[in-house]
């Protein structure tokens, strides 16, 4: 009897270290959120922020690539100036600017260490949005309503702000950690 419980552990623990892992959250989060804002679930999305370099050589090649979208980010404090941040229409803002590693997007070690990870309900990646002439940012979602509530209405969660509606592109300015 033992035998015979000590071997279906060791085919029980083989089992388990051979299975691939799989992240769940990676793997579902663009489809959940491509169905949440009525895109289908095939439309390609790329997160990376591109450096302006290849985005003005694939122009002047005369390439056609996707539209996209250019994000000037200033900082809290006017003495850090700006920087711009080039990313496909129909962007995650919050992935757009933590792919961008000159873009600090969370202040303060509590928020780098207890952000929320996108779900929208920490508040850590908020953004105040100082021009979006284009309309290009999406809508609030009832997250944002909810996390937000009684500060400007200039103030997003990065996590729950899309940048483009991946047809047209544009511009849009915004700072990140506003007081």
């Amino acid at each position: 009897r033992a035998s015979a419980s000590a071997s279906a552990a060791v085919a029980c623990r083989a089992a388990a270290t051979s299975a691939p892992r799989t992240d769940h959250n990676a793997a579902t989060a663009a489809p959940r959120v491509a169905a949440r804002r009525g895109v289908p679930q095939s439309a390609g999305r790329t997160y990376a922020a591109s450096d302006a370099s290849s985005v003005a050589a694939s122009a002047a090649g005369g390439a056609q690539g996707p539209p996209t979208v250019s994000i000037q980010v200033a900082s809290p404090d006017a003495s850090a100036g700006e920087m711009s941040v080039t990313v496909e229409s129909d962007s995650n803002l919050r992935l757009a600017l933590l792919t961008d590693k000159r873009v600090e997007l969370y202040h303060g070690l509590w928020a780098k260490a207890m952000n929320c990870g996108g779900g929208g309900n920490c508040g850590t990646c908020v953004v105040q949005v100082l021009d979006d002439a284009s309309g290009l940012l999406s809508e609030r979602t009832q997250a944002e309503a909810k996390k937000l509530k009684g500060k400007p209405e200039t103030w997003r969660l990065a996590c729950q702000t899309f940048v483009g509606d991946g047809q047209q592109s544009g511009s849009c300015k915004v700072r990140v950690g506003p007081k």
